[in-house]
């Protein structure tokens, strides 16, 4: 394709040589579980991995591939064809540590890829010297089998599992920073190596990190309760299973991972090992899968306990070797209907608050202690150590929740600067913070919503104050998609009605995009199959509302937004408006003050009347559904092809008219009239 005068190529091969450390069972497996944004198709070995959805057939399924080169000798690589995607050098994170047998990773022995002068290292075991605290950093030439805190720094630093060994995967990554920064690729950390890893740094590995803000009192934070609890679940819910009864707050039942200190007595299932490299257990590990487990069993009402999730997520590879989650909206599968699962990061009290609000819970990450070397365990090092369930806010500034280790219920109030804090102490005397990263889910609990009458306000109160201190201003750089709650309050010159959708699943968004198009007049079966065929684009497929460089980095994505001459009205929902003129437009029309709060159109009912409205009308670039696709065509994809002017020029337009045509033949447009 073409970048301007420069021609790119978007694909690559890589050669299978094993006994050269390129093993591609090894290196597909990777960028198959990583799931790379980058990537639009993979080949190897007589199979086909699609980064997106296809006939049928779900995205990263691996199909038979029946191509005449059936690429046995070498896999293929096909990037995106988008600038932003193929243009980014952020790292693949080839570890080699992993093949493919049928569907899973295993781990297997490294056979590291060195420089062509270096012999292929044994696959022996290694020896490391004793661990070494207190090192400053750059104290020591750090080489293979050293070991120590300034080690840990250096692993860091590199990308690579920080345990403060240097063992060969620290080896390697060693030689590739060298190579990529212009300097003698040896392996070894000495000065001119250290001078280049600390470059506009002067701290040291031995520094212990800050206490935070002062504590304060329990009797200084907790306010008197507002009228109702925000995002509480009908209380009372039983959950049983086998004759055993589950304490229940807020309608979510509450498990402990291991030692329950109830019962005084270890699960059953505290043992089952979700790692299989380092085979720790659910009562070691498992505290985000048990409380992801509490929150959809309260949203689904069905009793789901940490053996089942564990089993299912096992059975559906849904652990890598570490034990971490690789897929977490694979947790909602377990229930039926499925239950999407979002990750994401900037979470404190107002985002928070907004999914409370709404009636769904939230999983947070939390930190309480460092993991320096074992070296001050009583402090905070900003790194999250354990997963708990938020499940309602009993009153203006007390949050309760639910939390794994030992199953026991706390509540956590607000600090200044928007993250929660735990009321009581842990047992290395701090308290739960939490750092930014949750989980949301895409619906509440199976009941009536209950919204109190003061809600509105309380919600619009809680921004209020965030505003004033500075915390609740425009994101500009998403990590992932978000799906916030209701609007701020709508004020009387809204000239219309939006639709009631807060959000769902693909299948549920897809029949709430079909049954707008109608609510507004679009009918024909060829238009709201090019509606949806644009969110599929648009989105990703992921048929949520995302923002602008959600796939980057949030470092990444701020400076790659700043570059952008409608910057801070960056793309954002289902067809990505952008400019400040278009936010007016509809902060007219919808009575909300998107020019003020652009992330409200991160809201799925405002950004689903946004799309349907702007596509009829010709609000985004004067071009209309009607002006391309009428009730027959000579040749309906050139016309799908051209329609791309709605939107965005000729951008993509042929990939779209291709999903528009799938969608033409799909079951979700057989009962449109």
């Amino acid at each position: 394709m073409k970048d301007g005068a420069t021609g790119i190529v978007t694909a690559c091969d890589f050669t299978h040589d094993p006994a050269g450390g390129a093993n591609m069972d090894n290196f597909v497996a990777q960028l198959v579980e990583r799931r790379d944004p980058r990537i639009k198709y993979i080949i190897w070995n007589e199979k086909i991995w699609r980064s997106y959805a296809r006939r049928g057939v779900s995205a990263w399924a691996p199909q038979r591939y029946t191509g005449e080169n059936r690429h046995t000798k070498h896999a293929h690589v096909s990037v995106s064809e988008k600038k932003a995607l193929y243009d980014l050098t952020t790292s693949w994170g080839i570890t080699r540590m992993s093949k493919i047998e049928g569907t899973q990773s295993v781990a297997v022995p490294l056979q590291p890829q060195r420089e062509p002068s270096s012999p292929a290292r044994p696959a022996t075991a290694h020896t490391f010297e004793a661990y070494r605290e207190g090192m400053t950093l750059g104290a020591r030439t750090l080489k293979e089998g050293l070991a120590g805190n300034d080690v840990k720094w250096l692993q860091a630093k590199l990308g690579v599992r920080a345990d403060g060994l240097f063992g060969p995967v620290t080896d390697d990554s060693v030689h590739e920073w060298q190579r990529t920064h212009g300097l003698v690729a040896d392996g070894l950390v000495g000065p001119l190596t250290w001078k280049a890893l600390l470059s506009g740094q002067s701290r040291f590995a031995s520094s212990p990190p800050s206490q935070g803000p002062k504590l304060r009192p329990l009797q200084q934070i907790t306010p008197p309760d507002v009228a109702a609890p925000v995002g509480r679940a009908v209380a009372g819910r039983d959950f049983t299973k086998n004759g055993r009864h589950f304490p229940s707050r807020d309608g979510y039942p509450l498990f402990a991972q291991g030692y329950n200190s109830a019962t005084r007595k270890n699960e059953t299932w505290s043992t089952i090992v979700i790692a299989s490299k380092s085979e720790k257990s659910v009562s070691q590990i498992g505290c985000a899968m048990t409380a992801v487990t509490m929150a959809v069993s309260g949203i689904t009402g069905q009793m789901y306990t940490p053996d089942d999730m564990a089993h299912f997520m096992l059975k559906n590879h849904g652990f890598n070797s570490g034990g971490s989650i690789l897929d977490w909206d694979k947790l909602g599968r377990i229930a039926k209907p499925e239950v999407d699962i979002k990750r994401l990061t900037g979470f404190k009290a107002p985002e928070i608050d907004r999914e409370l609000a709404a009636g769904r819970p939230v999983v947070v990450h939390v930190d309480y202690y460092t993991r320096n070397g074992g070296k001050n365990p009583g402090r905070y090092d900003g790194e999250g150590d354990h997963w708990i369930l938020i499940t309602s806010r009993a009153s203006a500034n007390c949050y309760q929740a639910s939390d794994p280790a030992g199953g026991k219920f706390l509540t956590l109030h607000a600090m200044k600067d928007g993250r929660l804090e735990g009321d009581g102490l842990t047992k290395h005397g701090t308290r739960y913070r939490t750092v930014g990263n949750a989980a949301t889910f895409s619906r509440g609990p199976a009941r009536g919503k209950v919204v109190p009458a003061t809600l509105s306000a309380a919600v619009a109160a809680a921004a209020a104050v965030g505003r004033a201190a500075g915390q609740f201003k425009p994101k500009v750089a998403a990590s992932v998609a978000r799906q916030p709650a209701s609007p701020l309050v709508r004020p009387a010159t809204s000239k219309v009605a939006l639709p009631s959708f807060q959000g769902a699943d693909r299948a549920g968004t897809v029949r709430a995009i079909r049954e707008e198009c109608i609510r507004q007049g679009v009918r024909l079966p060829t238009q709201i199959a090019y509606v949806l065929a644009t969110v599929e684009h648009e989105t990703g497929d992921t048929f949520k509302p995302i923002e602008e460089a959600s796939y980057m980095t949030t470092k990444e994505a701020a400076a790659y937004l700043r570059g952008k001459k409608y910057h801070p009205y960056h793309g954002r929902g289902y067809v990505q408006l952008t400019w400040k003129r278009n936010y007016q437009k509809y902060s007219d029309l919808l009575g909300l003050d998107l020019v003020r709060h652009p992330e409200l159109l991160l809201q799925p009912n405002v950004s689903l009347f946004i799309l349907v409205h702007g596509m009829k009308t010709g609000a985004f670039t004067s071009k209309k559904l009607s002006d391309y696709l009428t009730a027959s065509h000579a040749n309906l994809h050139d016309a799908f092809r051209r329609a791309r002017a709605i939107i965005n020029g000729t951008d993509s337009a042929s990939a779209i008219a291709d999903h528009a045509m799938a969608w033409m033949k799909s079951n979700e447009l057989k009962r449109v009239a």
